[in-house]
């Protein structure tokens, strides 16, 4: 499935065949769980490349891949802790 890591846009019938049973989601967190741990523990230069948060300034990186704790601005693509965002504009 080297369709997938080359361009996240291409999906192939198996992929959409094994929607369903779980099987592709299974495929994708096997694949990525590596990946996530070689940039946030493994490689500094990797982990280096994240994102400050724009309002706390935190030294904590933030990645894009981690949905659920960061927030992105819609006008700058400015990068915060979901958290700090939904503090400083009231949400």
């Amino acid at each position: 499935r080297s369709h997938i890591l080359a361009d996240d846009d291409t999906v192939s019938l198996e992929d959409l065949i094994d929607m369903p049973s779980g099987r592709l989601l299974l495929f994708l967190e096997s694949t990525a769980a590596p990946w996530a741990l070689h940039v946030m523990e493994k490689c500094l230069l990797c982990h280096e490349k994240g994102h400050c948060c724009e309002i706390c300034r935190s030294e904590e990186r933030l990645f894009l891949w981690d949905e659920h704790r960061i927030s992105s601005c819609e006008a700058c693509n400015a990068i915060s802790h979901r958290s700090c965002s939904d503090a400083a504009f009231g949400r």
